[in-house]
């Protein structure tokens, strides 16, 4: 599979790129349309386009963790498996820092357009993602030098434990930098997977796989349950019907125009072409899960983010 997932990574930065920002503008034209109708009282005064470009970019932020449960039981083609994994992945980084970079326009929200603020979103946008890539991926090099220049195979305790702890050291040193964290521990695992792992002695890295295998477990468990519980227990929701019905319609035209023209745009010079089928495939597993949770959570702060 990781062979599977290189050999398309051309085809996985374009969805996670150009996909995710077509995603977010798809999503924020139809419900600022919504909003600019009047059916609901108060959301025409309440989103602004800023506002509805936020929601753009957090809602496309893919988990399509159930998707991909089903498709390693059934086998499916390791291309498609591949595509689906690769492009939710490098989805949820696009879409962390894009979000980020609209947030940075928030202090130009009230003009109807400022070139300035244009400009400082693209430039944190740029800042943003290659910082936590440089970090991310610097870490995993040092990770494999250490791993191939010294003997720690024969402690297989110590290496695995290096292992660990120099992945998370990825994500604290980008939130110390300012960065994003999740971007950064993803590089970082990118890099691992394709030099450090082959370092490791193999009891090691059966340990690695054991543990990465069982804290994933845990971590989906334990967020798919928070989700649940927070439904229940925030006292701060607000509940707009036609929104949130609007939202789901929104999500599937923003899949739409982000699945099908870029897959033909991309067959135009691939060799071997994307299916039809997995084009449907594609658009139907662009599920929303975590990520877009996380970041509705935390930047919940007056009417409009609570809606949202």
């Amino acid at each position: 599979k990781k062979k599977h997932f290189f050999r398309n990574i051309g085809s996985i930065l374009m969805f996670a790129f150009v996909g995710t920002t077509i995603s977010a503008f798809a999503v924020a034209a139809v419900m600022y349309l919504y909003c600019q109708t009047g059916i609901e009282p108060g959301l025409k005064e309440e989103f602004i386009f800023f506002e509805c470009l936020l929601f753009g970019a957090l809602i496309s932020a893919t988990d399509p963790v159930t998707v991909l449960a089903i498709f390693a039981e059934l086998h499916v083609d390791v291309d498609l498996y591949a595509l689906i994994f690769g492009e939710s992945v490098m989805n949820d980084a696009v879409a962390i820092v894009l979000f980020e970079s609209v947030l940075a326009y928030a202090p130009y929200k009230s003009a109807t357009f400022s070139a300035v603020g244009f400009l400082s979103c693209v430039g944190k946008f740029f800042l943003t993602f290659f910082g936590s890539f440089f970090i991310g991926t610097f870490t995993g090099l040092l990770t494999s030098m250490i791993t191939k220049l010294t003997r720690l195979c024969d402690f297989p305790t110590m290496e695995t434990s290096l292992f660990f702890l120099m992945s998370y050291s990825s994500f604290l040193l980008c939130e110390a930098a300012g960065f994003t964290g999740i971007v950064g521990i993803l590089f970082c695992a990118i890099t691992q997977a394709h030099y450090t792992s082959r370092n490791l002695s193999t009891e090691s890295r059966t340990r690695v796989f054991e543990l990465f295998e069982t804290l994933n477990f845990l971590a989906e468990n334990f967020v798919f349950s928070y989700i649940g519980l927070f439904l229940f227990t925030y006292d701060g929701h607000v509940w707009r019907p036609g929104f949130i019905a609007v939202s789901f319609l929104a999500i599937g035209v923003a899949r739409i125009l982000n699945v099908f023209p870029l897959s033909g745009l991309l067959n135009l010079g691939l060799r071997q072409k994307i299916p039809c089928k997995f084009q449907l495939m594609m658009w139907w597993a662009g599920l929303r899960g975590a990520i877009a949770f996380a970041l509705a959570a935390e930047y919940s702060e007056g009417e409009p983010r609570r809606i949202i």
